[in-house]
């Protein structure tokens, strides 16, 4: 059986091409032809090289085949093919990036963990320098708007994955094109996925994988969140992170949740829903650079649009933990260093 490689980023072509590999069940060989491909994006590297990974985890006894792929260099670069187990190319986190690209990377979350227990830390904390080390790469800038921004989104995204997913690793990457001044930033895991984990709150009816994405976006919606006592927890779940991150990229861009069997994408004037097979999450994150306004007024507006919502949702509200309101944990660890 010969399946095309997606030739560009088009959400409906990866989609397409996620369910061709579905339908390889019974074969003996699968031919994957990458002669078609014309432009990868960070969401084409992540969608496509995750399709392929679960494609082998869940059918380990088809034989498989790539042809037409060599002329891909940027991918073999970024370590494209290694991500789903062909021996070509660079391996993810091998490449050094640039000030326009990280390649792929991925992190296991056990080490996530471990890593932050060693340095006395919380993993948010651990997180939040990923995620800053991440956007100074792609703005060439540890300050401004723009950098508090991408390392804001960045990070509310790893702590969903770290806190929700029940993965074993997530996967990142991301891109800035100089020329339309837009940055990409894709993370995905393969873990249970959000109708699984949301079910887990007794105050929720999560009926299908389409109300998961509808529920997961809504302030103060969580797995966790509804059984933590701990609001003066700096890092507390408090079911504000995609809410806030959703918002904040579609306001200068445009946001896509993938998880289970649909995806949202949501930008400044539509929310609408796609087909897409996926196990787990996979979070997209488009950013006009030029729509940049001051994190800081942003964060607030949302903040209080949420707490409205989540009082009309509930009659109550907790509001964000300070990770999800702040831009950066030393602004409000200082701050209460002081009060002290």
């Amino acid at each position: 059986m010969n399946i095309y490689a997606p030739q560009g980023s088009e959400f409906e072509e990866i989609a397409a091409f996620a369910e061709e590999l579905q339908e390889t069940g019974n074969s003996e060989e699968v031919v994957i032809d990458f002669s078609r491909v014309k432009f990868m994006t960070p969401a084409w590297s992540v969608l496509v090289g995750g399709l392929l990974r679960q494609s082998k985890k869940e059918k380990p006894d088809i034989k498989r085949k790539a042809i037409n792929f060599k002329r891909l260099s940027y991918a073999a670069h970024i370590g494209f093919f290694e991500y789903f187990g062909l021996n070509y190319g660079q391996k993810p986190d091998e490449a050094f990036g640039s000030d326009t690209y990280v390649p792929i990377c991925i992190r296991r979350i056990d080490e996530v963990r471990k890593l932050a227990s060693e340095k006395f830390t919380a993993v948010g904390d651990i997180l939040h320098d990923e995620a800053e080390r991440l956007s100074t790469i792609l703005t060439r800038t540890d300050t401004g708007d723009l950098q508090d921004t991408l390392a804001y989104s960045i990070r509310e995204i790893l702590r969903n994955v770290v806190e929700h997913s029940e993965a074993e690793d997530f996967v990142f990457t991301a891109q800035y094109w100089p020329g339309s001044r837009k940055v990409e930033v894709v993370v995905a895991d393969q873990g249970i996925g959000l109708a699984t984990s949301l079910s887990e709150n007794p105050g929720l009816n999560i009926a299908n994988d389409e109300e998961a994405l509808k529920q997961a976006i809504l302030p103060g919606i969580s797995s966790k969140a509804w059984r933590n006592k701990k609001h003066y927890d700096e890092w507390a779940n408090s079911g504000y992170g995609l809410f806030m991150t959703a918002n904040l990229c579609s306001h200068g861009g445009s946001f896509a949740l993938i998880s289970g069997g649909k995806m949202l994408r949501k930008d400044q004037d539509s929310e609408t829903f796609l087909p897409f097979r996926w196990p787990g999450t996979v979070v997209v994150m488009q950013i006009d650079t030029e729509k940049i306004d001051k994190l800081s007024d942003r964060l607030a507006a949302l903040r209080d649009e949420g707490a409205a919502i989540e009082r009309s949702l509930k009659k109550t509200a907790t509001g964000p933990s300070k990770a999800s309101s702040s831009a950066k944990p030393s602004k409000w660890k200082r701050a209460d260093d002081k009060s002290v």
